[in-house]
């Protein structure tokens, strides 16, 4: 069984922390100082972020259907909206630099690797939308 969660980008491993439900995808690495990889699975959609009490520089992956679509850069304890113009299903913050130091680019291929609680906590959100639990 997996203990932790990766994002996969060209053979390339990462650790990474998955936000899953909506309050850690709302929380993001707000207040994070210590450098982090956080992925953020969702459905199709246009999504955009701000690094609103996010002391970290980041640089952001917007992904749809296993390819990266965009890279964009976030802005320390900015308000500006970082948008991508296409939909994505994956958003993925690194710390600002690791894209450029490994050559991640537009149409590399990426995917998540899942650990058991990850997957567990999916699932308990899927029965709470359904009233199963």
């Amino acid at each position: 069984m997996r203990q932790n969660d990766f994002v996969i980008i060209n053979d390339l491993k990462f650790p990474a922390k998955f936000a899953i439900s909506p309050e850690e995808q709302e929380a993001g690495l707000m207040h994070c100082i210590t450098p982090t990889i956080m992925a953020f699975p969702s459905n199709k959609s246009v999504r955009s972020f701000w690094m609103k009490n996010t002391p970290m520089a980041l640089d952001l992956i917007f992904a749809c259907d296993g390819l990266i679509v965009d890279r964009l850069p976030g802005v320390p304890f900015s308000l500006e909206q970082i948008c991508c113009n296409q939909e994505s299903d994956l958003i993925v913050e690194f710390p600002r630099g690791l894209l450029n130091h490994f050559q991640i680019s537009i149409g590399d291929p990426i995917k998540l690797e899942y650990s058991i609680k990850s997957i567990a906590k999916k699932y308990d959100l899927i029965l709470n939308k359904k009233g199963k639990i």
